[in-house]
């Protein structure tokens, strides 16, 4: 499996209390045109999980027949912002139960060819759920781009799906899990099935723009510190510009797309504010708790590296 992963240490502590933003550039897919699927699954890669897994890609045929084994099925190929809605139902044809969490679906965003994880989510650790043969499950997704100032939380819900700040593109919704007796863990079984329906989001790109809980910009030559919050927060996380780094090194250890810089407010409130001539970025905000930005990761975003420089709480 690729091993670029995004904070794999901290995969535990991310999801379970800040909202779960896996890995940020998996594998590309197989295939270079059309609706295709991702390879893998971020998660998976975090967890260096070596057993068995298979990506289950429900891709659009010329002739869209019922599928003889469990499928993951859109009502629709394609929606258009501003106001989407699109359902993805799982249907179980197997003769085991399929042992998943619910709240823990994906949807990636491909971007030149590779896929990004987009929205965090929020699960507990033992909000699992099996489908019996024979059943289904749908999630209802809903996107809208209002109030975009306003910061993205992570998504909690196994159902109706709420989502913002996604722009114009290909995406793929993507469920986890496997087959065995009724409540047992996935990891428990082998193999792990992705199961993953590709679509198209059809509208504008997303604009980055800082959140409207900054209170305070300065800038200091090429320096600039950002305040959220109070002005005497003590926490702080600096990004410095790295242009003499390649985003193909190795030592780039992830790579963001907007969207996904939409799901770390510290992140996106430092690249916001990298205006011309200007090197490094100081965020301020005493709320850096689960933050996925530690000192010394380097990362990509539209063509450009970063590295985390300093942090403190």
């Amino acid at each position: 499996m690729n091993r670029r992963t995004f904070l794999r240490a901290g995969v535990a502590l991310s999801c379970g209390l800040a909202g779960c933003l896996d890995s940020i550039r998996p594998p590309t897919s197989s295939s270079s045109d059309g609706l295709s699927c991702p390879s893998t699954v971020p998660r998976i890669e975090n967890a260096d999980f070596e057993g068995e897994f298979e990506m289950r890609c429900n891709a659009p045929t010329e002739s869209e027949t019922e599928p003889s084994d469990t499928a993951l099925a859109p009502d629709s190929r394609s929606v258009s912002l501003p106001d989407a809605e699109i359902a993805f139902t799982l249907t179980n044809r197997r003769d085991r139960y399929f042992n998943a969490n619910f709240y823990r679906w994906e949807l990636q965003k491909r971007v030149d060819g590779e896929w990004y994880a987009t929205v965090p989510t929020r699960a507990a650790a033992n909000a699992g759920s099996s489908l019996a043969p024979d059943e289904s499950h749908t999630w209802s997704v809903s996107v809208t781009n209002d109030n975009l100032g306003t910061p993205v939380e992570p998504v909690t819900a196994d159902e109706s799906l709420s989502l913002r700040a996604l722009g114009g593109g290909t995406y793929a919704f993507l469920v986890v899990g496997s087959y065995g007796r009724r409540g047992q863990s996935p990891q428990e079984n082998q193999p792990i099935i992705a199961y993953a329906a590709p679509f198209t989001l059809s509208g504008d790109a997303l604009q980055l723009v800082p959140t409207n809980t900054v209170r305070d910009v300065t800038r200091d030559g090429n320096a600039v510190t950002v305040t959220v919050g109070g002005a005497d927060s003590n926490g702080s996380v600096t990004v410095t510009k790295r242009p003499e780094t390649d985003p193909s090194d190795d030592a780039v250890s992830a790579a963001y797309v907007t969207e996904s810089v939409y799901g770390v407010p510290a992140l996106r409130n430092a690249l916001a504010h990298f205006e011309d001539g200007v090197e490094a970025v100081t965020v301020r905000d005493d709320d850096l708790f689960g933050t996925p930005l530690y000192r010394g990761l380097t990362f990509a975003y539209e063509g450009t590296v970063y590295e985390v420089t300093d942090r403190s709480l």
